[in-house]
């Protein structure tokens, strides 16, 4: 009679057979049964996330899983802060988020890249929600919250994973678009004497260029991305 753990790495492997030959259906019913047992580890629960995402719809996949919700599996908060975004939840989003950040490199690259790529969402989210007000302070913040954003998505990038890492270079790409066009609309802050003022128009112009010229590399590795990895025809 097998253990309730080698029942639940067997269902796993049905479920890897199926998966490889296409039969997403079969293999979802062998992951569904899988997860249910209290000995599922992460590679369960990470696979089950991966072909939920991949071949099922936002709502099926959020019903399945909130009724692992508490489970303290990052792969399955991975994929539920993926899905808040979606929700456009991001406050929410960004709390499911953190266990994914703590589990860094142990969690597996599927479940990782999602789950830093809706982490990225987030993090852009807020930047475009920031307006900058008349001051040195404001307009700083601003730029630490741009640079948190791009750091995001190329997190996702250095994962390899191909789904995740060509949708963050893609985001990445109109991230830079919308950034070097905002940069150009900050006026100098009246606190600033008149050179500074100069020096800081400057600045930021010079900043702008680089934002399209960024632009420019991240569609082009995005698209070099999913040739190489067979995403596009």
């Amino acid at each position: 009679r097998l253990s309730p753990r080698q029942a639940a790495q067997l269902n796993a492997a049905s479920a890897e057979v199926s998966a490889k030959i296409g039969d997403i259906d079969a293999a979802l019913r062998s992951l569904a049964s899988a997860v249910k047992s209290p000995s599922s580890d992460e590679r369960v629960f990470g696979l089950y996330v991966q072909l939920l995402i991949d071949h099922r719809t936002p709502a099926e996949c959020w019903s399945a899983l909130q009724a692992l919700k508490d489970r303290g599996s990052p792969s399955v908060a991975a994929g539920i802060g993926y899905l808040q975004v979606l929700r456009k939840s991001f406050d929410e989003a960004e709390m499911t988020l953190q266990v994914v950040i703590e589990s860094g490199e142990s969690l597996a690259q599927y479940p990782r890249a999602l789950g830093l790529y809706a982490l990225a969402e987030v993090n852009t989210h807020f930047l475009k929600g920031f307006i900058p007000g008349d001051s040195t302070d404001e307009l700083a913040e601003w730029v630490t919250l741009m640079e948190l954003a791009e750091q995001s998505y190329l997190r996702v990038a250095r994962t390899g994973q191909a789904k995740w890492g060509a949708a963050a270079l893609n985001r990445l790409s109109g991230l830079s678009l919308f950034t070097s066009e905002k940069i150009q609309t900050f006026k100098p802050p009246s606190e600033l004497s008149s050179s500074n003022k100069q020096r800081f128009a400057q600045g930021f112009k010079q900043r702008s260029i680089i934002l399209k010229k960024q632009q420019a590399q991240s569609l082009k590795a995005c698209q070099e991305l999913g040739l190489a990895r067979g995403l596009f025809p």
